[in-house]
């Protein structure tokens, strides 16, 4: 309870001024008229609800009832502005800050990929760790002109090499070095096309969408196969997999991203080239499961179920993002190409 003389004593000139009784008043408020005479006296006080409902009741604010005239300033245009610039300001001197941390992390994670193909393909020396930690490096750096073009031709490059390897799986008994080393350049790459997509307009809801979207994939991809898989889609790499279960991913990737697309379209105000988001979306699901078998072809060459246990309940880095590893840049190059997400 608050007690205020003061504020009793202009309650009771709001009243009078509304030509009120302290009847008439305890008749609205739906109180006794001896509560309403000892608030006009100071002799009790009001709580916030009897406060609300007398501001609304007298046309007033609760700051006149409890301190009186209370006066307003409008804020200065000019100077809020100006605050709002240094806020803006502040922020962007924030990012250029977390810049180095999150390349460092970048290059980290790349890191910890490249070692876990070493040790699958047990040739993880030192200097084989050194050589691949170096191209790592070399590619997160961003300092060549047409450095994403020539990324997204190595990228070409290595899913041709991959598409070989699981072409030629039944020939071969164990890999080496040059074997995983296309892989080894997707880790960088990936990573280097996650930040090029943060670059865009709209970059961190196209980074979502893409993640999104291969996650969506996967879950539609293991539950349709579970429910009406027959067609083995790969026996020789991954024998849980279907052609009923890619295709049952394919169309739930398509029809969940493409609503909400349109949502985030609508929300947002942008507009959507819906044509070649449908397209991006058809040619995704087939690169995300592209990855996914990529990453079983080495796993299943080398008789091992994960990569690492780095994250548990999940696998290895490579585990985690094998798909993510084709389709990040997949979508920076259609981006691009089309000007779909820009």
């Amino acid at each position: 309870m608050y007690y205020n003389t003061k504020g009793g004593a202009r309650i009771r000139e709001l009243r009078i001024a509304k030509n009120f009784t302290q009847d008439d008043l305890a008749e609205h408020m739906n109180v006794s008229h001896g509560y309403i005479s000892f608030i006009e006296s100071g002799k009790r006080g009001c709580s916030a609800d009897v406060r609300i409902a007398l501001s609304n009741l007298f046309g007033v604010s609760i700051d006149y009832i409890v301190l009186g005239t209370v006066t307003y300033t409008a804020p200065d245009s000019a100077a809020l502005k100006a605050d709002i610039q240094a806020l803006i300001g502040q922020l962007e001197k924030f990012r250029e800050q977390l810049q180095p941390m999150l390349l460092m992390v970048k290059r980290m994670l790349s890191i910890m990929g490249i070692v876990e193909l070493l040790r699958a393909a047990k040739c993880c020396t030192w200097y084989n760790v050194l050589l691949l930690s170096l191209i790592a490096a070399a590619v997160c750096m961003r300092r060549l002109p047409y450095y994403t073009e020539i990324l997204l031709f190595v990228w070409v490059l290595a899913i041709v090499a991959f598409a070989l390897f699981m072409s030629c799986m039944k020939e071969i008994h164990s890999i080496g070095f040059w074997h995983i080393l296309p892989c080894a350049l997707m880790l960088p790459i990936f990573f280097y096309s996650a930040v090029e997509i943060r670059r865009w307009p709209q970059g961190l809801a196209v980074l979502i969408f893409v993640t999104l979207g291969c996650t969506v994939n996967d879950v539609g991809a293991y539950f349709v196969g579970r429910a009406v898989g027959t067609h083995k889609l790969a026996p020789t790499i991954s024998p849980g997999r279907t052609v009923e279960g890619g295709l049952g991913g394919m169309v739930s990737s398509v029809i969940l991203m493409s609503l909400i697309a349109s949502l985030y379209s609508q929300c947002a105000g942008v507009e959507m080239q819906y044509g070649w988001l449908l397209l991006y979306l058809f040619l995704a699901s087939i690169v995300g499961q592209f990855g996914n078998l990529a990453m079983s072809t080495i796993k299943r060459t080398v008789g091992i179920k994960d990569f690492s246990r780095v994250l548990p309940g999940h696998g290895g880095i490579l585990d985690r993002f094998d798909s993510f590893l084709f389709a990040a840049p997949f979508a920076v190059l259609y981006g691009n190409m089309t000007g779909c997400f820009l």
